[in-house]
């Protein structure tokens, strides 16, 4: 559901992107990406287990509906998260 990368330069304009276990703790001379998507309204349910980082990126459907109401949760989930700072990409399949 959620993954934890870090981005370090390693000179030479080069860099590398190497996966982090969960309970590393964050880097001044690191950038670590939170990442997330379509939770559908049970993003609240990894606050417990969600890393802290610098970057929070949360993609897909949030909401299963639509409704204020889960978009209020979404917004105060995104508001207690462990990062400095959060960007989400969203979109809504309407069924026909």
């Amino acid at each position: 559901m959620f993954a934890a990368i870090c981005v370090q330069a390693m000179g030479c304009g080069k860099s590398s992107v190497q996966p982090l276990p969960l309970d590393t703790p964050v880097s001044d001379d690191q950038v670590r990406f939170v990442c997330m998507s379509d939770t559908h309204s049970n993003a609240a349910y990894f606050s417990n287990v969600l890393p802290p980082g610098d970057v929070f990126l949360h993609a897909g459907d949030f909401t299963y509906h639509g409704l204020p109401s889960e978009v209020e949760k979404f917004n105060e989930f995104l508001g207690n998260n462990k990062c400095r700072l959060c960007c989400f990409f969203c979109w809504f399949r309407l069924q026909k």
